[in-house]
């Protein structure tokens, strides 16, 4: 939840997907690459994925 309000971009916890994928997120990359580039800017300029 806070990624999304930091940086506009959703994300799914990987816990949600078992204890393999605690410490990840996942999101899906259904756009148009521009636009992923522009998520992944958006997910950096937050300082909240060290």
């Amino acid at each position: 939840l806070e990624l999304m309000e930091r940086s506009g971009v959703i994300c799914t916890p990987g816990s949600s997907f078992g204890s393999l994928g605690e410490g990840y997120v996942r999101m899906a990359l259904v756009l148009p690459p521009e636009k992923l580039w522009e998520a992944v800017e958006s997910i950096r300029e937050s300082g909240i994925l060290l």
